[in-house]
């Protein structure tokens, strides 16, 4: 027997856990994150979907439960044998009929017995909070987005200006054992649009405990009296620079396609893989932000008044978009979470850079 927390007892097929809600013998149930206790599952509430197992017998909240999570599950009617069975929208219950949200429960091996599927344990942060170890598992794949930076803005002549470099993204696969029973969940904050004559504010942090740092992305120029440039992305080992004016934001720290891309001058931001994209400057031409494959992507350059149009925002494959420059007196569009860096305004208002995200899975 190990003792997992100070609330769940794990034997070899059986979790022993307080009770959340009242439930039946041959409820599906999922071991919530924010109190350790035990509640019915429901496809149609993405937030109650990961399943752990099947209640052995009828309680009361707040009583012990047993909870069979892995193995054959017997005492239920009606299976078709081999035909698999997914959590339903109904709550505690299984259906054979594949719901939109489809997390599967196992295979029938007769008509009263289920083989349970093997399965992870996902757990997903927008906001700050607090990650809670899963009752079983070996190892814990952490994935992290640092926030975008926001664009510049210049708003007493007609300039252009530059776009929010995109927030960095890092990965880490750890031991299960060398992470804390609860880690702390930390969510850089995307940096905030600017209307006055500034240049754009940095995407802040995101941290798992002390696992793990994904760094955010850098400012778009909008001081400088003409062109302005592009923030940099975040890398995988550091920030994303800030532009000044038109001073490019620098790369975040990273080796090869692990650095973040450098903020433009007079060019699209320069692309990043793992590191966010960096944001794209110009005065007079349509600069894009630099594209990711997994970092967030940089924001385009503003609208100068008569010269060009706005630059596009960097796309991501896996992490989020920068936004588009904003036409002249226009509103620059806001980075896509994870980490989708600014777009650059024009006697407007620039775009916020997004928030960071964490994922973590154990398996």
């Amino acid at each position: 027997m190990i003792k997992a927390t100070s609330d769940i007892v794990v034997t070899d097929f059986i979790i022993q856990v307080t009770a959340g809600e009242n439930l039946t013998a041959d409820d599906t149930v999922y071991i919530s994150t924010a109190d350790g206790k035990a509640y019915k599952t429901d496809a149609d509430d993405n937030t109650k979907i990961d399943f752990i197992g099947f209640v052995q017998e009828t309680t009361s909240i707040n009583n012990s439960v047993n909870i069979v999570h892995t193995g054959l599950y017997d005492g239920l009617s009606g299976l078709t044998v081999g035909v698999p069975y997914w959590l339903s929208g109904t709550a505690g219950a299984i259906t054979s009929t594949k719901p939109s949200h489809a997390v599967r429960v196992g295979n029938a091996v007769n008509a009263t017995t289920i083989k349970i599927a093997p399965r992870n344990n996902v757990q997903t942060f927008l906001a700050d909070g607090t990650w809670r170890k899963p009752t079983f598992g070996n190892y814990a794949k952490i994935q992290a987005w640092g926030a975008g930076g926001s664009g510049g803005n210049y708003d007493t002549a007609d300039q252009g200006n530059g776009g929010g470099g995109g927030g960095g993204y890092t990965e880490r696969i750890i031991p299960l054992d060398e992470m804390g029973a609860t880690e702390t969940i930390t969510i850089g904050i995307g940096g905030a649009a600017v209307t006055t004559t500034a240049n754009g504010n940095a995407g802040g942090n995101t941290t798992v405990g002390s696992h793990v740092t994904a760094y955010g992305g850098g400012g778009g120029g909008g001081t400088n009296a003409g062109q302005n440039a592009g923030g940099g992305g975040g890398g995988f080992s550091g920030v994303g620079g800030n532009a000044a004016g038109n001073t490019a934001g620098a790369a975040g720290a990273g080796v090869g396609a692990y650095a973040g891309g450098v903020g433009g001058v007079d060019a699209n931001g320069g692309r990043g893989h793992f590191g966010g994209g960096g944001g794209g400057g110009s005065q007079t031409s349509s600069r894009d932000g630099g594209a990711s494959e997994y970092g967030g992507g940089g924001g385009g350059n503003g609208r100068y008044f008569t010269g060009g149009t706005p630059g596009n925002g960097g796309v991501s494959k896996f992490g989020g978009n920068g936004g588009a420059g904003a036409a002249y007196t226009g509103t620059g569009v806001t980075g896509s979470v994870p980490g989708g860096g600014g777009g650059g305004s024009t006697r407007g208002t620039s775009g916020a850079g997004a928030n960071g995200k964490v994922v973590i899975t154990v398996f």
